[in-house]
C-alpha cells in the first residue's frame, strides 16, 4: 500500500477512536463521579491516605 492510504487509514482510525472515547466518556462522567462520591464519603480511610485525590473537584 502507498505511504499516503497507509496515513489515511490511520487518520480515520485515530479519529474513531478519539470519536468512540468522547462518547464513553461523556456517557460515563456523572457514573464515575458518583462512584468517587460514593467511595469517597463511605471510606474515610481513603480520606485520610489521600487528600489530594479530590483536589480537582
Amino acid at each position: 500500500l502507498p505511504i499516503h492510504v497507509l496515513l489515511l487509514v490511520a487518520m480515520a482510525h485515530f479519529q474513531f477512536v478519539f470519536y468512540i472515547f468522547c462518547i464513553i466518556w461523556n456517557e460515563s462522567y456523572l457514573s464515575k463521579y458518583l462512584v468517587i462520591q460514593l467511595i469517597w464519603y463511605a471510606n474515610p480511610d481513603i480520606r485520610r491516605c489521600s487528600p489530594r485525590m479530590m483536589s480537582h473537584q
